[in-house]
């Protein structure tokens, strides 16, 4: 118990300061991975490029990070007028089974990979330099070997309002993806039409102690109770104020939590509406099962194939990006719900 009230105490201060270190950090990162280049030259001639690298050499985090990542590299490579590809090292993630390329970006050969003098890694990762220094740093080489997590679309339109910078967003992954038949065939309610569907998104992390490969943020049980209530009763006030649709989709990531759902509305008039789908959750940063990613993307389809998506945050919960990019794929209406009583 005084471990964890320890790391409730240190993590606010620990999580300024890893902050404050970052770009430093990643320049000595960006430092380490041209020395290697140095050490693993090869002949090839560089390409005037950028590659967005998903390998080994730093991390790329989950399916959305991923996906901003591509889109943000996708982006920046148009601005400066040069091709754009992803180079995948490893079968880690197998994006290519679940979500298509239209413009036949995905790689997993490195023969167009040049490290030389002509090439450069970028590392782009959780914090969000102006678009000034984000070009400076595509200066001087010719291909560029991109590791980023960020939307920087934002950065290079401040004069936009959020709506024209989610249809910027929402084009790109438009022009870049389509989702494949695997997952086309996965959808179990595409007989139910767009309008009739509703979609509710719940991240707990590992406040209901589902996950053991994360930082441990478990809440007592205590505490566990009162924000499933709080929960059930946000996604219970959904239901009732939006009786004329026909299903309502709740996703989350903790199958504890989705576990409770059906029985909580058993015999009540929502029990049919309700939609749940608790297997193979797991996050896909850490784990790498094909299963596990390919529930991932499902989710995030499904969720972009409904006429509004909520997303249910209270306190010891995540505010995930990943309903409010899924909203963005079908430009609908996305709301998010803060309850008073946080």
């Amino acid at each position: 118990m005084f471990y964890k009230k320890f790391l409730k105490l240190i993590w606010p201060i620990v999580f300024y300061w890893r902050g404050k270190m970052l770009p430093i950090n990643i320049k000595r990162a960006e430092k380490k991975l041209s020395i290697n280049y140095k050490k693993n030259k090869t002949s090839t001639n560089s390409k005037d490029e950028i590659v967005l690298m998903f390998d080994e050499n730093y991390s790329s985090g989950g399916f959305m990070d991923k996906i901003k990542g591509i889109i943000s590299g996708k982006y920046i490579a148009d601005q400066l007028g040069l091709d754009f590809y992803v180079y995948i090292k490893n079968k880690n993630f197998p994006i290519h089974n679940f979500l298509q390329s239209n413009q036949n970006i995905f790689r997993n050969e490195n023969y167009e990979l040049a490290h030389n003098k002509n090439s450069k890694p970028i590392i782009l990762y959780n914090y969000s330099p102006s678009q000034k220094n984000i070009l400076k740093k595509f200066k001087s080489k010719n291909q560029y070997h991109l590791y980023c997590n960020m939307n920087f679309i934002p950065n290079f339109n401040l004069g936009k309002d959020e709506f024209e910078l989610n249809r910027i967003w929402s084009n790109y992954f438009n022009e870049i993806f389509s989702f494949s038949s695997t997952i086309l065939n996965l959808d179990e309610l595409s007989h139910i039409q767009k309008n009739n569907k509703i979609s509710v998104h719940l991240r707990f992390m590992n406040s209901l102690g589902d996950f053991n490969d994360i930082r441990n943020n478990e809440l007592p049980n205590s505490e566990k109770e009162k924000l499933i209530d709080n929960c059930l009763q946000a996604i219970k006030k959904i239901l009732i104020e939006h009786k004329e649709i026909e299903k309502v989709l709740i996703f989350s990531d903790s199958a504890s939590f989705l576990n409770l759902v059906k029985p909580y509305f058993a015999n009540t008039e929502f029990e049919q509406k309700i939609f749940v789908n608790a297997d193979n959750i797991k996050h896909s940063a850490l784990n790498f099962d094909e299963k596990v990613f390919e529930k991932t993307i499902l989710d995030f389809y499904q969720m972009s194939n409904c006429c509004k998506v909520f997303q249910i945050h209270y306190k010891n919960m995540h505010k995930s990006d990943f309903s409010k990019y899924a909203s963005l794929v079908n430009n609908i209406e996305y709301q998010l719900i803060e309850p008073l009583n946080n």
